[in-house]
């Protein structure tokens, strides 16, 4: 008598769990089509407030991962700030703003400027919780807007194809890629260097071809695409790394590391970097192993000299230590860090450097 009872209200418990399945079900359809997804978002300065363009993919590719990508559709609206643009887009379209597919946000050079503007979209931001802290972020080299328009010229929606650039690629390194909680860091901290890509239109293309550089959350400025790739080199950042030789002989880096150690040196304080990883050239093979010796030799002459050289003129430029030390120093040099408490910008402007490469030039064969 008890078991049939039992299995009675376990076949009860059954259908009442598939039938809440089936109900769910038909209401998250319905809430699909209730809330807009955005694959991108631009954010540029317009007067005292804001123009933001949202893309969006189509229902099905929401709906299913798999389905191909489409055309996208776009929507622009200009507010006070981000916040007024979110609730105009909300009530003009009827739809709720979901960010769970949101790729990437790209920032227009005078908004990312602004410091007043910047601070505003950041604090709403943290508040409301809405945008995933790994959402990669960029800055236009002009507009947001004009970057995300290349949309029309491409096989896939532009936040997809930006962030296959960066995800899917064979040189970038996915957790050094910069994002906003690298942002929401900067700000809070006040003692970071962040290296942001830069977006121009190459030819109907998004392109990476500068790096904006913020120190300690202030403005600094962009810095050309050959020095930007020495700071991500520095912040080991590449999956490989290439360069020329003064003789033609083009190098590839597999897997290049930077080692630091801070010490003190004049009584001031000294950051050796020691660069390690494995080369091989790409356009010919050595003949011999003299001559590999040679070209080795050449290799770690030349990548000291270049980075040496690059940390000396971003620091005479910009007052800026490329390497980030100072947020090191605590756990290599405790004495030289009581040192300079509360002293960064001192610190920045004196720390001195010493770079050793020691790349293994191999076979290709």
């Amino acid at each position: 008598m008890t078991e049939r009872s039992n299995g009675t209200k376990k076949g009860i418990l059954l259908i009442l769990l598939l039938l809440f399945s089936i109900c769910s079900s038909g209401c998250n359809t319905r809430e699909l089509e209730e809330r807009s997804f955005p694959l991108a978002i631009g954010i540029d300065k317009a007067g005292k407030g804001c123009m933001v363009d949202f893309y969006f993919p189509s229902l099905k590719e929401v709906a299913d991962e798999n389905a191909k990508p489409s055309e996208t559709e776009s929507f622009r609206v200009a507010a006070d700030s981000y916040y007024e643009a979110w609730k105009t887009y909300e009530a003009d379209s009827d739809s709720s703003l979901d960010y769970n597919h949101l790729k990437v946000l790209v920032f227009g050079m005078d908004f990312f400027e602004d410091e007043r503007c910047l601070k505003e979209f950041l604090e709403f931001s943290i508040n409301q919780e809405n945008f995933a802290r790994n959402t990669l972020i960029f800055v236009a080299s002009d507009r947001a807007g004009e970057i995300l328009a290349l949309n029309e010229k491409l096989d896939m929606p532009v936040g997809t194809f930006l962030e296959r650039v960066m995800t899917n690629s064979e040189v970038y390194k996915e957790k050094k890629l910069i994002t906003l909680g690298d942002l929401y860091n900067a700000y809070y901290n006040k003692s970071e260097v962040l290296l942001i890509p830069v977006l121009s239109d190459n030819g109907g293309i998004p392109a990476i071809t500068e790096y904006y550089l913020r120190k300690d959350f202030k403005t600094v400025g962009t810095m050309d695409q050959a020095t930007g790739a020495i700071g991500m080199l520095l912040n080991n950042a590449w999956k490989e790394f290439s360069v020329t030789l003064e003789h033609g002989e083009m190098i590839r880096i597999d897997h290049p590391v930077c080692e630091f150690e801070i010490t003190k040196e004049d009584n001031l304080p000294l950051v050796t970097v020691k660069l390690k990883g494995e080369a091989r050239i790409l356009n010919r093979n050595f003949r011999d192993e003299k001559e590999r010796i040679d070209l080795e030799k050449a290799v770690n002459k030349e990548m000291t000299q270049l980075l040496l050289d690059t940390l000396n003129g971003v620091q005479e430029d910009s007052k800026t230590d490329l390497t980030g030390s100072y947020e090191k120093l605590g756990g290599y040099n405790r004495s030289l860090y009581r040192s300079y408490v509360d002293k960064k910008e001192i610190y920045d402007a004196c720390v001195d450097y010493s770079v050793e490469s020691m790349i293994t030039l191999v076979d290709t064969k």
